[in-house]
């Protein structure tokens, strides 16, 4: 009669010891599930045997005999596992670096409002050429906007800048010279982007476009264009976000560009950067 409460007290224990060690099994599962999702192999590898050697020493302390020899191996075990386990999760990441910075997503009430501020500009720069005696059409004055989208390296050089939305172009009607990308410091583009300064660019050939397009983009941009006037984007001392371009397709003077580019365009320009810098996101 005494025996039986005693084994059937041996045989609760045992399943109590079996469920727990069953429910550490599916809970390690899930996490390894998680943190291995895109993980490289050697992590992989790595945490595969960190939670093979805690499940292992985990079920030998819950399962009888209940041994100080296999005890304390199991504990040793299990110790060790989490070790590697904590050095390899714990600490900043270093496999799968972020852009170095955000990039720009403007939804279309923002991209009406900027198109505005870049329609304002563009009426601007026509008609103070039209003023200063320069017959031009207003058709034949463009505009288009350039944005950085950078690389994982983390390095301040790693970017190109695109035209990424169409709705901040005005009379650009080739869709390959929409497509159209700078390196950093390439062209009037670029180099406005890495100086933080407004460039100019004009025809210094006959029969030819502006001088400083470089030789890659050159079949994407139409030989009728005299001039280019490139001004960066940025609010006061922060960072440069983009760079506004107006070019045109009749020749100015170089005084006259410059007019248009000191006294008109850049308060557009800050005010352009004030509306889309709310809106980096990582």
């Amino acid at each position: 009669m005494t025996g039986r409460p005693a084994k059937k007290q041996a045989a609760t224990g045992s399943d109590e010891a079996d469920h727990t060690a069953r429910a550490f099994i599916q809970q390690s599962s899930t996490l390894a599930q998680a943190l291995f999702k895109n993980a490289p192999l050697g992590v992989k590898v790595v945490a595969f045997f960190g939670y093979a050697m805690a499940a292992v020493s985990v079920v030998a302390l819950l399962v009888p005999p209940y041994e100080l020899g296999k005890t304390v191996a199991c504990l040793l075990i299990l110790a060790g596992a989490l070790i590697v386990l904590g050095r390899r999760y714990s600490g900043p990441a270093t496999d799968a670096p972020t852009p170095y910075r955000p990039r720009l997503e403007l939804d279309i009430r923002v991209l009406v409002q900027a198109r505005e501020r870049l329609q304002q500009a563009r009426t601007k720069v026509h008609s103070r050429l039209n003023a200063r005696g320069i017959t031009i059409q207003g058709s034949e004055v463009r505009v288009n906007t350039f944005f950085p989208v950078y690389g994982s390296s983390g390095r301040d050089d790693d970017y190109t800048l695109h035209m990424l939305y169409e709705e901040l172009t005005i009379n650009m009607t080739s869709a390959s010279e929409r497509k159209v990308t700078y390196q950093p410091g390439q062209g009037a583009t670029g180099a406005a982007f890495a100086s933080g300064r407004p460039r100019i660019e004009e025809r210094r050939e006959p029969g030819r476009g502006v001088a400083d397009v470089p030789e890659q983009v050159a079949p994407f941009v139409p030989t009728e264009l005299k001039w280019v006037i490139s001004i960066p984007l940025k609010q006061a001392d922060g960072p440069v976000l983009g760079v506004m371009n107006i070019d045109g397709l009749r020749e100015a003077g170089f005084d006259e560009l410059t007019d248009c580019s000191m006294a008109l365009i850049q308060e557009e320009a800050i005010d352009l950067a004030k509306l889309i810098a709310p809106y980096l996101t990582s």
